[in-house]
């Protein structure tokens, strides 16, 4: 692979990280245009985790 879609492909890797929660990502689409169309697996990650996450803590409550 040459050195331009070397670093493009860091570049995208950076980006699509999911450390610190997708906190590139979420910073750029914070950050954009608003014609920007987001990444809708990040939003459907996050109301997933709400789901499972809050079960537990729902349930304790009856």
């Amino acid at each position: 692979m040459d050195k331009q879609h070397q670093q493009l492909f860091s570049e995208c890797k950076a980006v699509t990280s999911t450390a610190n929660n997708s906190s590139v990502i979420r910073t750029l689409v914070l950050n954009a245009t608003p014609t920007c169309i987001p990444f809708v697996g990040l939003y459907l990650q996050d109301l997933t985790f709400i789901e499972e996450g809050n079960a537990v803590t729902l349930a304790s409550l009856d």
